[in-house]
């Protein structure tokens, strides 16, 4: 999960709040997104309408800085992958799309408000691909966590 960042008031389209990037080699895994996770860490008004956005860029990129460390969800001391987490990526704009359901009418009193949208592999990041994510709301005053959860496979990706 990322520290808390300021959602955008419009549709995204340089800037990502979060982005996995694939760092394996060509012919190596891709990665299948199985959930993208979402916080409210603070809520600007009385109630909150957001919606998560993300977007897979279509051709290989350049590798990011690191801005976080992946957590292994399989009990591993640390993540031996070679995935990316980083955080205010400028990227290009290869069309973001609504992911899940909008949120809306959440009060200030029921924070921190937690959103697991579910991919369930739809997403496919191939070697060297980015998915970026962010998230629209009402306000910037409202603040957000993201995070992912993936795993790596082998595919065939002609």
């Amino acid at each position: 999960m990322t520290t808390a960042i300021a959602a955008l008031t419009a549709t995204p389209t340089t800037v990502a709040m979060l982005t996995l990037f694939n760092g394996e080699a060509d012919g190596g895994k891709s990665y299948s997104v199985d959930s993208v996770v979402v916080e409210a860490a603070a809520v600007g008004t009385t109630t909150m309408t957001a919606s998560l956005y993300g977007m897979v860029n279509k051709a290989r990129k350049a590798i990011p800085t690191a801005g976080l460390t992946p957590n292994s969800m399989s009990g591993r001391l640390n993540y031996r992958g070679k995935g990316i987490v980083a955080t205010g990526l400028t990227v290009t704009n290869d069309v973001w799309i609504p992911l899940g359901t909008p949120v809306a009418g959440v009060t200030t009193n029921a924070l921190p408000y937690n959103v697991d949208t579910p991919i369930k592999g739809m997403i496919i990041i191939p070697p060297g691909g980015m998915f970026n994510v962010s998230v629209r709301a009402a306000v910037t005053t409202n603040t957000y966590n993201c995070g992912f959860r993936w795993h790596e496979v082998q595919l065939s990706l002609g």
